[in-house]
């Protein structure tokens, strides 16, 4: 079902604006973005070690999560934009990075525990083996690193910080994101996860304002 509203038309007479989607999901939906937004600007102005890093991640969660409930619930009783967000929800699903943080908020909500965990400098080899050898004395000063038997490897430098935990919601359990859209991702702490969450649903929001906003009509 298309929404109808009444506009008084420039050149004189009466026009009807069409909404393929709810224009208060659009609008609400645009406005949890700039909420997003605005999370992620106090994630980068504070310390992860602080207390303040972890609510600004869950004011970054909880908006994250609304803008998907925001646009179902715009798109419903319209085919065209609710089949639209029916590939927006199995793709979510699908997507290692969304899953996770649809998950993550659920924790955060509805249970005790925390999504976020304090790191210390670590190095973490990149390529599998699958005979192993115990620490060597030049690695026993780097926790995660062991001497692998075979050629040289290559490893990942983890700085000290904080990164994401498993989650567990309903019973099942979430590890964090190894790749987004597609790609792996570098990096895998909280404020990287959080920008390229916020770049997708940026890009989402638009598409739907574009797709499903206002169209004139005489």
């Amino acid at each position: 079902m298309q929404i109808v509203a009444q506009c008084l038309n420039p050149s004189g007479g009466n026009c009807f604006e069409v909404f393929d989607m709810d224009p208060k999901a659009l609008a609400q939906a645009r406005e949890r973005v700039e909420r997003m937004a605005a999370a992620i600007a106090e994630m980068e102005k504070t310390d992860p070690s602080m207390v303040g890093f972890e609510r600004h991640w869950i004011d970054f969660l909880l908006a994250h999560n609304t803008i998907f409930t925001k646009l179902e619930q715009g798109a419903k009783g319209n085919g065209r934009s609710q089949g639209w967000f029916g590939e927006v929800k199995s793709f979510r699903k699908q997507d290692e990075l969304l899953r996770y943080l649809h998950h993550a908020r659920n924790c955060a909500e509805h249970s005790l525990e925390t999504t976020t965990l304090k790191q210390e400098f670590d190095v973490v080899p990149q390529t599998a083996w699958t005979e192993r050898i115990p620490p060597t004395e030049a690695s026993k000063g780097v926790p995660g690193l062991r001497g692998y038997v075979g050629k040289p490897f290559s490893a990942r430098i983890v700085p000290p910080g904080v990164r994401l935990r498993p989650v567990s919601d309903r019973g099942v359990e979430y590890l964090p994101p190894e790749r987004h859209l597609g790609v792996e991702l570098w990096k895998c702490d909280p404020l990287s996860v959080a920008k390229h969450a916020f770049d997708y649903l940026e890009c989402l929001v638009t598409e739907a304002e574009e797709q499903f906003g206002v169209e004139q009509r005489p």
